[in-house]
């Protein structure tokens, strides 16, 4: 498992967790603005994996101010 995927990882983990889920996401997003490159793409990833588990019973999250 490289770095990126040991920080995804908790990124998800963490998400999980109630009252994480908005604190994973900045995380996120900060990791990708590292100058790096290192993190490219972990946003998207995150947002990938979570909504990969979401029940196919639920419907499709509204966007806000609707």
């Amino acid at each position: 498992m490289t770095v990126y995927d040991t920080q995804l990882a908790h990124l998800i983990k963490l998400a999980k967790t109630p009252g994480f889920k908005e604190y994973a996401w900045h995380r996120a997003l900060e990791l990708e603005r590292c100058e790096t490159g290192m993190w490219q793409g972990i946003a998207a990833d995150l947002k990938q994996a979570m909504l990969a588990q979401r029940p196919s019973s639920l419907p499709a999250p509204r966007k806000r101010g609707r």
